[in-house]
């Protein structure tokens, strides 16, 4: 079997971006729950890094409380424009 590599590097952001990389997950698909961020401004800086748990729930509602939280973060800090990864193509479209 062949081992696939992905290459993962910082793609530079204009000023005033925040970019938020989002990741919840759950033990099976209803089970223990959490999801934690890493959130950073155009300069790389690390602005603040969290990990929550979230009791019994599934990867779509864990990721869904992530995106929530992260969103009242950006709200209260006043950022007006985010970008916004994740592996949950449905949980973006659900609050597009």
């Amino acid at each position: 079997s062949s081992i696939d590599h992905l290459l993962v590097r910082w793609v530079a952001l204009n000023e005033y971006i925040i970019k938020i990389n989002i990741d919840g997950s759950s033990l099976k698909n209803l089970g223990k729950s959490g999801f934690g961020d890493l959130l950073q401004h155009h300069l790389r800086r690390w602005i603040q890094g969290f990990a929550r748990y979230c009791d019994v729930s599934t990867n779509v509602n864990a990721d869904l409380l992530d995106i929530n939280h992260d969103f009242r973060i950006m709200h209260e800090a006043r950022y007006n424009s985010v970008i916004c990864e994740s592996n949950l193509i449905n949980g973006l479209l659900l609050i597009k």
